[in-house]
């Protein structure tokens, strides 16, 4: 009985441990990620998302990465605090790998002896910086990471196709001790291109570098300024330090993209580069969960040319950009200026009416024929002339009458012309009569059409600009996707046709933004033609009466009122009521059929006698 009861037991104790460690087999093996950088930047945060986006897609099931969080650390862009978090997070022995992005982090780690995988995200230059051996290997086993080959040469290439350039400013975060290095190859490319390569340098209180400080240690007159990752400053740095650069005209033209030219940056090469690197960076962790060693993994990362100019700061640098670059790359539209000339609907038709040539032409011919109207009437009041003289003659004056002849002679006299009745003139009477109704008729006419017209030009190019945001928008989504669909062909299995097919769509996608850009420009010619100015005056255009709210609150309050049938049959016949009785049109037909009788009543009646009295007294 007793060795029954072992049996048993065993048998259980077999079963459960069969369960465990299937339900062991079942669940994803965890994987405890830390992060660490040098301090907070926009771009980091960025890349840092993408990274994780890129990587939940391709991430296989057996494995859940879990971001820990005592193994995030941001050292506030202060050196020493970074060299002590790097050995913090060597003392964390649950650590699976640390994902290390910008300056100094990947080198202090090293030195505190993190030998646990380090994926090391957004150098600006491995080999420069020493994380590279000659033969292009990562320094340590424990250690991937990206070099982006012939990026300076082609940022600088494409830079002095959009501006010519003499003398180039660089302004270069250092990591390490590669400046010389980093300054060398400017120096070198510049000499290939042409152009002088100046260097700021600058550090703040803390050691560490300092842009706006660096930029007015360049010294000489610069043509535009080059710039490395912006590493210490955040975004409110960025966009004043923008500003003044745009307001002294120094373009700048960014090693990264994105964020930068949203905040003023004039142009760079690599908008959308941070997914290619987030996808690269996702491949090859992959790689390392699956036993590869990290050093043994590709270095060299392949980046698409993705060209965006800011169209704003290019403006203010005074650059022109041809209309191929526009049409054909990314671009941030130009922000109205405080001078540009904004317009709700009525400003718009206000401006129309105190502006438009043919209306005013309208008004001018209604107080012609005002004037005309009144001079007609005037054919029956009295009409007076007057005349009075002097004339003096010498004593050596031949006089032919007998008695006394005086020098001064005077002369007056007063004639009065009243015409008491003539049919003729009560014709022109009524005549000039109607045709001031009718010029009257045709200004209210006129004006109508010219309220309509402005009406429509406005709605049209608040419609073109929808359009053209609104396939801007889509492009900028095809560029991600042309860009995301190139570095998959690249770093992981994926069909090329889909680049083709995504390539067709952009190029599809710039026909029509060419197309509807066009049309933007024509409704903004047709609307400064209303206002009698120049086709490509500037302005703005209030939309907010046009918003989807405002026209669902009026459209159901109509449909509220004429949803009952009988409503509809009243409201229509008020409308057809109202129209024909307040039709300007249909007065101006009236008006003119009584001009015409009042022509040929003139034919009729210029023969007839008049009636007058004439008086004068001298």
């Amino acid at each position: 009985m007793k060795f029954g009861i072992k049996v048993i037991s065993i048998l259980v104790l077999f079963i459960v441990i069969i369960f465990i460690n299937q339900l062991q087999a079942q669940q994803p093996k965890r994987i405890n990620v830390g992060y660490f950088e040098a301090g907070k930047y926009s771009v980091h945060s960025i890349l840092r998302d993408e990274y994780f986006k890129q990587l939940e897609q391709i991430l296989p099931e057996e494995y859940l990465m879990v971001t820990v969080p005592e193994g995030y650390r941001s050292a506030e862009w202060k050196r020493e605090t970074c060299r002590d978090m790097a050995k913090q997070l060597s003392r964390i022995k649950h650590l699976d790998m640390v994902i290390a992005v910008g300056p100094w982090v990947v080198h202090d780690l090293l030195q505190a002896g993190f030998d646990k995988p380090i994926l090391a995200m957004h150098q600006f230059n491995p080999y420069a910086e020493n994380l590279l051996d000659s033969l292009g290997k990562p320094i340590a086993e424990n250690l991937t990471v990206s070099q982006r080959q012939g990026k300076i040469f082609n940022d600088l290439t494409v830079l002095s196709k959009l501006k010519t350039i003499r003398r180039l400013g660089l302004l270069y975060f250092p990591s390490t001790d590669e400046k010389e290095k980093i300054y060398n190859q400017f120096r070198s490319i510049g000499e290939r291109l042409g152009m002088e390569i100046v260097i700021g340098e600058g550090d703040d209180n803390f050691g560490t570098y300092a842009f706006f400080k660096a930029f007015h240690n360049l010294g000489k007159r610069v043509d535009a300024v080059y710039l490395g990752p912006m590493w210490g400053m955040d975004e409110i740095k960025i966009s004043e330090f923008f500003k003044m650069l745009n307001q002294k005209r120094i373009p700048t033209f960014t090693y990264e993209g994105n964020i930068l030219i949203d905040k003023g940056a004039f142009a760079t090469n690599d908008y959308f580069g941070l997914i290619t690197e987030a996808r690269f960076n996702a491949v090859k962790t992959i790689d390392i969960l699956q036993g590869k060693t990290p050093s043994s993994l590709p270095v060299i990362l392949h980046t698409n040319n993705s060209l965006a100019v800011n169209l704003q700061s290019a403006a203010e640098c005074h650059i022109d950009i041809p209309d191929e670059i526009i049409n054909n790359f990314y671009t941030i539209e130009s922000k109205p200026s405080e001078e540009t000339s904004y317009y709700t609907l009525t400003d718009a038709v206000n401006r129309a009416l105190m502006q438009n040539s043919g209306y005013l032409a309208e008004t001018d011919a209604l107080r012609a024929a005002t004037h005309e109207a009144g001079r007609s009437k005037s054919e029956y009041m009295p009409q007076l002339y007057g005349k009075a003289s002097y004339n003096y003659f010498s004593d050596e004056t031949a006089a032919n009458s007998y008695g006394v002849y005086d020098n001064k002679q005077f002369h007056s006299s007063l004639n009065l012309n009243q015409k008491v009745f003539s049919l003729e003139t009560k014709n022109k009477i009524k005549l000039a009569n109607n045709r001031k109704k009718y010029q009257k008729h045709n200004l209210i006419q006129t004006q109508l059409d010219l309220e309509l017209g402005v009406a429509l030009a406005y709605i049209e190019f608040l419609h073109n600009t929808e359009v053209v945001r609104v396939l801007m928008n889509n492009r900028k989504l095809t560029e991600i996707n042309l860009e995301l669909a190139r570095a998959k062909n690249i770093y992981s299995d994926s069909d090329s046709l889909d680049i083709i097919r995504i390539e067709n769509e952009r190029y599809r996608n710039s026909l029509t933004i060419i197309e509807a850009r066009g049309k933007l420009r024509n409704s903004r010619v047709k609307l400064n033609r209303l206002f009698n100015l120049p086709g490509d005056e500037p302005f703005e255009l209030d939309r907010n009466f046009l918003s989807t709210q405002n026209m669902f609150i009026k459209e159901s309050s109509f449909w509220e009122r004429i949803k009952k049938s009988n409503n509809q049959k009243k409201i229509s016949d008020k409308l057809l009521s109202y129209s024909l009785s307040n039709n300007p049109q249909i007065y101006q037909l009236e008006t003119e059929i009584r001009i015409q009788n009042d022509l040929l009543n003139i034919n009729k009646t210029r023969y007839f006698p008049e009636i007058g009295l004439k008086a004068s007294l001298n």
